[in-house]
């Protein structure tokens, strides 16, 4: 009898556990209840009885705890599912050789592959069930002394069953395999196979497999037997489109847009027309969420030329806050056909950008207002220096030749400041004419910017702390612009009235605003690239509790442990995942991305071929009704039988008999 839903060990302990109970709650003495009786003849009689039944009496209660331990085996057998070996009581034939009854135990590990390649169409019924049909065969190959484990395998090794001789079993627990997203990591999964295999005699690995993986080498090979099963043909091209890259990226002015940067391949010789299909949906996780009317927002149109493959942008992305999706639809012209669909799709994230609220503390300076009017995401606050009562309620706020007396912190642009406060960077006396002629290119103030011949008429002789960074000096060796950071305060104080200069009139000042509103608050201004399918991810989270909630794409929630402040996940599935960092919640977009895999040409040479080792067919007598119920159901019958115990328990129980 073997046990599919424990182990051996998981059953003993859990009959040790609760049977234990069921003795030791026999064994506490029973507490009666005291009942007075004034008849001094019927306790005579008490008396008599309890001397003639005491033997009988203890031997009801020894046979009660045996019934109620009967039970709980029978119940724990139920939880443990148990199926006879073979699958039948009335057992297995074969037809063919004999069997001999002297053989040699072996071992194989039979592994389906379940990459995502395994999901090409280019075979009859898909790439992965003709895998599961060539396991079957393996397994009805099965010979005497030979224990079997089913397994797949991706970037990770997963063993499906234990060993086992009964091929019913095996077939059953083989079903349960299904493909995925991941790509293929031969390195991993065979390190877990020669872990399973290790110190048993016989024993070999029977890989079933597209060949779409890197050929394995030497060091992972050692000292194990490999049999490969080829699925689909080899030695031919295949005709596969693959969105190798999607990536979303805010525009690196203050826009509150974004654009989408993809890549297309096509791995075939000849050239394919495909469309490009972008969706976007604020609560989307699969392409089913995806795919429907009204939720297609874009659609480019492509020409990929054989084994290249063509990039694009798509400007003016207006969707903050949603997921997208980019989905490749390939024409099917002149007997091109994608025949892998998982790498056709692509996720994306456009999060949303902050709106600033900017305090602007000026008599009067049209051109810092027009600069502000036309900003996209801020909303700019005129103040009168008489009327500013401090920077709180503001992201940023531009003092434009103003002080306070007060102390202020924040985010503050200082723009030729005067008093009546001090000022933050101190100042000795003014430079007239001054040139600016070094300009630190590195820092993101100055990013796109140029100062050459910049014309101004007046400027501060700025002493800065040996903690403040000059960004931009004068040919004379002054600071014209200084960034400062303490612990309340970081500012950035130009040494000049821009009205005492041409830079209203350059394309470089509304440049310097942005740059310095967007140091302010800083963005993330990379690609917005989504995570590998297959892989761990570790998610940055500021949370300081042990785990975070964690919603897969199919909808189900599942913890996840916090280690140094980063969530760890594996994202076996393409699709939007969310992950709870305290009061706030983190997309996260799992894309195929993996070119190699996308790459559907097999890729291992030589090695063994897999070769039926008799003619011996596995045949399965006509089932009997036993067969088919109490054996293949056989924790049925051992549920039917406790409740039949515990009802023979409770009428003999209500009869006085066992009491």
């Amino acid at each position: 009898m073997t046990f599919s839903a424990l182990t051996l060990e998981q059953f003993w302990t859990l009959l040790g556990a609760f049977g234990g109970a069921v003795v030791v709650l026999y064994i506490l003495k029973l507490r009666r209840r005291q009942i007075r009786v004034p008849f001094g003849p019927l306790w005579a009689r008490v008396l008599q009885t309890e001397q003639t039944s005491a033997l009988f009496r203890a031997l009801k209660r020894v046979i009660s705890l045996f019934i109620q331990l009967c039970v709980v085996t029978l119940v724990i057998l139920a939880l443990a599912h148990p199926s006879i070996p073979g699958g039948q009581l009335t057992g297995c034939t074969d037809i063919g050789e004999e069997k001999k009854t002297d053989v040699e135990p072996s071992f194989t590990v039979v592994a389906v592959d379940t990459s995502a390649s395994m999901n090409a169409t280019d075979v009859a019924g898909g790439r992965f069930n003709a895998a599961l049909n060539a396991a079957r065969r393996v397994l009805l190959d099965r010979i005497d002394g030979e224990s079997i484990m089913v397994a797949g395998l991706d970037t990770r090794f997963r063993p499906q069953s234990p060993f086992s001789t009964d091929v019913d079993f095996l077939t059953q627990q083989l079903l349960r395999i299904r493909p995925s997203d991941a790509g293929s990591d031969l390195s991993v999964t065979l390190a877990g196979v020669r872990d399973v295999l290790s110190g048993k005699p016989n024993a070999r690995l029977v890989l079933i497999s597209d060949g779409a993986l890197d050929q394995p080498n030497d060091r992972d090979v050692e000292g194990l037997k490999i049999v490969h099963v080829p699925i689909g043909e080899t030695g031919t091209t295949h005709t596969n489109l693959s969105i190798v890259k999607l990536h979303v990226r805010p525009y690196l002015d203050d826009s509150l847009n974004y654009e989408l940067y993809y890549e297309v391949k096509n791995f075939a010789e000849k050239p394919a027309k495909a469309s490009l299909l972008l969706y976007a949906n604020p609560t989307g996780r699969v392409a089913d969420d995806f795919v429907r009317r009204g939720l297609l927002v874009r659609t480019e149109t492509l020409e990929i030329p054989a084994n290249q493959s063509v990039v694009g942008f798509v400007p003016n992305v207006e969707y903050p806050g949603h997921q997208l999706m980019g989905k490749l639809v390939a024409v099917e012209t002149d007997g091109f056909n994608d025949v892998l669909p998982t790498d056709d799709v692509a996720y994306g994230l456009v999060p949303e950008r902050k709106h600033l609220h900017i305090q602007l503390v000026t008599e009067e300076n049209y051109y810092l207002e027009a600069v502000l009017f036309v900003r996209e995401n801020l909303s700019y606050t005129r103040v009168h220096p008489d009327a500013f009562r401090g920077t709180e309620g503001f992201d940023v706020t531009i003092l434009d030749r103003f002080v306070p007396s007060a102390p202020i912190k924040g985010n503050v642009l200082f723009i030729d400041p005067q008093g009546p406060g001090p000022s933050p960077i101190a100042a000795d006396g003014t430079a007239a004419l001054p040139e600016l002629t070094e300009v630190d290119t590195k820092h993101p103030l100055n990013w796109k910017v140029s100062l050459v011949d910049l014309n101004i008429g007046i400027m501060q002789k700025l002493l800065p702390k040996t903690s403040d960074k000059v960004i931009v000096r004068s040919s004379e060796g002054d600071p014209a612009i200084v960034v400062s950071e303490t612990n309340n305060l970081r500012a950035v104080v130009w040494a000049f009235d821009i009205r005492m200069s041409d830079l209203p009139l350059r394309y470089a000042f509304p440049v310097m605003i942005v740059n310095t509103l967007r140091w302010f608050h800083q963005e993330d201004d990379a690609l917005l690239t989504g995570r590998r399918a297959g892989a761990d991810w570790a998610v940055p989270v500021s949370t300081t509790a042990n785990t975070v909630t964690v919603t897969l794409p199919s909808g189900v929630n599942v913890p996840s442990p916090v280690v140094d402040h980063k969530a760890i996940l594996f994202g076996e599935h393409m699709g939007i995942y969310s992950v709870v960092d305290g009061d706030k919640t983190l997309p996260i977009a799992g894309n195929f991305a993996n070119e190699r895999e996308s790459d559907l040409a097999s890729r291992i040479v030589g090695g063994e071929k897999w070769a039926p080792r008799t003619n011996t067919v596995y045949q399965r007598p006509t089932p009997t009704l036993i067969d088919e119920w109490l054996v293949a159901d056989l924790w049925k019958l051992c549920l039917f039988v406790a409740l039949g115990i515990l009802g023979v328990e409770w009428a003999t129980y209500h009869r006085r008999w066992t009491v």
